[in-house]
């Protein structure tokens, strides 16, 4: 069967939703959690592009905080 782009696009849309919805929230909190890894390891690949991500998204105190939960 060919399908458009759009068909193609609205076809995968709702076989995602189909997977979310079946998912109880564990399994969501756990999906969530190795996607967020996969793709903080392939974009920042140093601990400096980790840091600079955190301090990005979140600020100075919170880095500070994560680092000294890592030192000890």
């Amino acid at each position: 069967m060919e399908l458009t782009q759009q068909q193609y696009d609205s076809l995968l849309e709702r076989y995602i939703e189909t997977i979310v919805d079946d998912m109880d929230l564990d399994c969501l909190i756990q999906f969530a959690s190795e996607q967020m890894e996969i793709n903080l390891r392939q974009n920042c690949s140093t601990p400096d592009e980790l840091m600079e991500e955190i301090e990005r998204v979140y600020d100075t105190e919170v880095l500070q905080d994560l680092l000294e939960s890592v030192e000890n």
